[in-house]
């Protein structure tokens, strides 16, 4: 079967992904069915959003219209506070992004992106789609 699924994540590097489900919506149909599969979207991208602080400058990527930088991230996941590193990733290619600031070191931003990559130390890294700078301030 396939489904959507809403949850809170725990990615530490190296390790399994926790999720506390928070909504679950399988796709209609039946899935032993042979055209089950042709009636789901074939966009099936991860969407990851988070508030958290920012730990580093950005930094530009070997063609320069990429901006890096990461962000500290937690949430309540199963039974504690739990913390990972979210990777961010600015595409400086698109209009939108070229002239956003970066963020400054040590402010709380708001991010929302698909997810873009998992590294070989296993963190998660997004292309940005959304972001709120400087919340609380």
């Amino acid at each position: 079967s396939v489904a959507r699924v809403v949850g809170r994540i725990f990615a530490p590097p190296s390790s399994k992904v926790l999720m506390d489900v928070l909504s679950i919506v399988p796709y209609p149909g039946d899935p032993k069915a042979d055209n089950y599969e042709d009636n789901i979207l074939d966009d099936m991208s991860v969407a990851i959003w988070g508030v958290g602080a920012v730990i580093n400058n950005a930094e530009y990527g070997a063609d320069s219209e990429m901006r890096f930088f990461n962000l500290a991230v937690s949430d309540y996941v199963r039974d504690g506070t739990k913390s990972f590193m979210l990777g961010c990733i600015y595409d400086g290619n698109s209009v939108r992004w070229s002239r956003t600031p970066a963020p400054n070191i040590n402010t709380a931003i708001y991010v929302y992106g698909l997810l873009k990559d998992v590294n070989e130390q296993g963190n998660l890294s997004i292309v940005v789609d959304h972001v709120a700078l400087s919340l609380g301030s």
